[in-house]
């Protein structure tokens, strides 16, 4: 089994690695294992696609000037010390491999009758058009507190009843614990989930006729994963996680977790792994039919990385340690965005 590890897209904001060390937490898990692998560099990926990129873009004094793609390209290089350039380069979440994959997949699934193009009622923000979701919010993009109701034609993915978002099956080390919030969340996932947003920036849907419509980013920055992978040759591209808002809370010592990876990748050679466990769960998407063509790799969402030295039992490792990573939702049918 060809496996590659790859750390999930960081949402690209402002800010750099020196000053929040935890966000390179899925970054170094991922390089730590390849490592242990003998696997090659792999790219740090980039999600881009955000609403607050865009407000940002919005009032940035130069935006005449700057395009949103050359600003995302400034802001990721920025992330890094100076001659901290990634081995394996970086790959953003709307890279044109990124997209072409997303948009085959897309295609694929529409034509397998997975996906469909529906109309639904959403909210409309009566200042910027921006669509809020399918109750009442007050709009992200510009805070106006009014919108209005309007029927379009979105990209959705109708769940069959009884289909599982996350199954048992899913988890990478099976004989690990499972990763409880994850299986709680998808237990709530609605059963339709809606995959086209309103962006400045992103994967555009236009080529399937969608027009001012981008690809959910919470789908594209899965894709982006797959994409790495197959740049690769991967067989089983396996997601590492970076920290949120709640994980940061539990890394009170906002340093010490990007140190454990380093120590994990140092003490390797020094201290023969006895074994090396990574809890994952896939972010299942629509299933693949039989007789489907352009398949893809699957993709699973590391979790847990736990490395124990030979003679040192659990917990008391001196070097390695388990880090724990959030988990992520998939799209929901109304995200507030």
């Amino acid at each position: 089994m060809n496996v590659l590890y790859i750390n999930g897209p960081v949402q690209n904001g402002p800010f750099t690695l020196a000053e929040r060390p935890g966000k390179a937490v899925g970054i170094r898990t991922a390089d730590a294992l390849n490592t242990l692998l003998e696997v090659g560099p792999t790219p740090h990926l980039w999600n881009t696609a955000t609403l607050a990129g865009d407000v940002r873009h919005r009032g940035a004094a130069d935006r005449d000037t700057v395009g949103r793609e050359m600003r995302e390209e400034r802001a990721i290089a920025a992330k890094y010390r100076a001659g901290e350039v990634p081995a394996g380069g970086t790959l953003t979440d709307t890279a044109p491999a990124v997209a072409d994959l997303a948009l085959k997949m897309t295609e694929r699934l529409l034509q397998e009758g997975v996906l469909a193009v529906a109309p639904v009622a959403v909210r409309l923000c009566t200042r910027c058009d921006h669509m809020t979701g399918t109750v009442a919010h007050d709009c992200r993009a510009c805070g106006h507190r009014v919108s209005r109701s309007l029927t379009r034609r979105l990209l959705v993915w109708d769940r069959p009843p009884g289909t599982p978002v996350v199954a048992r099956d899913d988890l990478h080390a099976r004989r690990a614990k499972p990763p409880g919030h994850l299986l709680t969340i998808a237990q709530n996932v609605p059963q339709r989930l809606i995959l086209s947003r309103t962006r400045d920036h992103g994967i555009s849907l236009a080529p399937l006729g969608l027009d001012g419509l981008v690809l959910d980013p919470r789908a594209g920055v899965h894709i982006a994963v797959l994409a790495a992978a197959a740049l690769h040759g991967a067989e089983r591209p396996v997601m590492t996680l970076t920290e949120n808002r709640g994980e940061r809370r539990r890394l009170r010592n906002r340093v010490s977790a990007a140190q454990r990876i380093t120590v994990a990748v140092r003490g390797a050679r020094a201290h023969p792994v006895r074994r090396h466990r990574v809890v994952a769960a896939a972010v299942r998407g629509p299933p693949r039919q039989s007789g489907a063509t352009g398949a893809v790799p699957r993709l699973v969402s590391a979790l847990v990385f736990t490395a124990h030295p030979v003679g040192h039992p659990r917990g008391t490792a001196p070097g390695p340690a388990e880090i724990l990573a959030p988990g992520a939702s998939g799209p929901t049918g109304d995200a507030r965005d």
